[in-house]
């Protein structure tokens, strides 16, 4: 037997589950209870970043989210919620000739982060934006809605808006054929430029002369076929690429192929999962002859076609990524439509609260 241990005459070192002095009489480990904030609504997630434990929770339009409880100890667990909007992504520019890649990707819908203090209230309901329709024939995209969350404290109103619709030429007139601009402190990404046609002028030059313009909250989207000094003709080029919440659109490209111009990228957040996902990209331009459509960008953009079924151009639902453009007589040809968006709000909780 080994030596024996001070205060248990029946231990030596060699027992290891016996308890001596102080030990032996000292009172249990109490786990603390404290809990952050409690709330519902949306569909939730919870995970941790370390040895922070989150919990998550996305909304479609109409939800709401109901905190019933404040934390218990706001120095671990703060009030502070984390919330990403994401506006609607716009539509894709629809064709009127399968020969033609003729429309541009729509753009994607912007993206906002901030925080708030949370308080015992219900928020909503939560109007999220939808999607742009694609366009149809000769039409441009429809323009993404807008998202927005109200913190009845301030009351402050955060918006995100959505994206622009792809270009789409009009063989009838010499116009520019645009992408939809979508302007201003909420706006999100334009939309990419559709075939130009031979007779409009190009003012701008290069590449992104007719892509729409972004708002504070995105990017250009890339320019479409036309005369030079864009190179190459209507009837030989693609559409651009719609802009992303993270980078312009590309315009089309004659690299490998004549094809359209891929969605400009969205931006990476990790509210929902705690790890990252990118949100708001631009769709990609119409080809030409059955080339390769341009790819959408990362981040939810729809994939750009010519005489493809336009719902597989469609910008994914909750990322508001921007529709494909596309190119062939509808109603089957349409422009892919622009993904819905979504809000994501994140806390931080105990390790033992679900």
């Amino acid at each position: 037997m080994g030596l024996k241990s001070l205060g248990n005459p029946q231990s030596s070192f060699d027992n290891y589950s016996a308890t001596t002095g102080t030990d032996a009489s000292s009172a249990s480990f109490v786990q603390s209870t404290d809990l952050g904030v409690q709330a519902t609504g949306g569909t939730t997630n919870t995970y941790f970043i370390g040895n922070s434990k989150y919990k998550s929770h996305t909304f479609t339009n109409g939800q709401t989210f109901q905190v019933t409880a404040l934390s218990d100890d706001a120095s671990t667990y703060p009030n502070s919620v984390d919330l990403l909007l994401v506006g609607g992504g716009g539509g894709g520019g629809g064709g009127d000739n399968t020969a033609d890649g003729e429309g541009g990707g729509g753009g994607g819908g912007g993206v906002r982060t901030t925080s708030f203090t949370a308080t015992v209230v219900t928020y909503g309901p939560i109007p999220v934006g939808s999607g742009g329709n694609g366009g149809s024939n000769s039409n441009a995209g429809g323009t993404g809605g807008n998202t927005t969350f109200t913190d009845p404290a301030g009351p402050t109103t955060y918006t995100a808006g959505g994206g622009g619709g792809g270009g789409s030429r009009n063989s009838e007139l010499p116009q520019q054929n645009p992408g939809i601009s979508v302007p201003g402190p909420n706006g999100g990404s334009g939309g990419g430029g559709g075939q130009r046609d031979g007779s409009a002028p190009a003012p701008l030059g290069g590449w992104y002369f007719n892509g729409g313009l972004g708002g504070d909250l995105g990017n250009r989207g890339g320019g479409g076929a036309g005369p030079n000094p864009s190179g190459g003709s209507p009837g030989t080029g693609g559409g651009g690429g719609g802009g992303g919440a993270g980078g312009q659109g590309n315009p089309w490209s004659t690299s490998s192929a004549v094809r359209g111009g891929d969605g400009g990228v969205g931006l990476a957040n990790n509210y929902r999962y705690g790890y990252s996902l990118a949100y708001g990209a631009g769709g990609g331009g119409a080809s030409v002859n059955q080339s390769p459509g341009g790819f959408g960008g990362i981040g939810g953009g729809g994939k750009g076609g010519v005489s493809t079924p336009g719902t597989l151009c469609d910008g994914l639902d909750g990322y508001g990524g921007g529709g494909g453009g596309n190119g062939g007589p509808g109603p089957n040809y349409l422009g892919g439509a622009g993904g819905d968006g979504t809000v994501i709000l994140r806390y931080k909780i105990a390790p033992y609260q679900t």
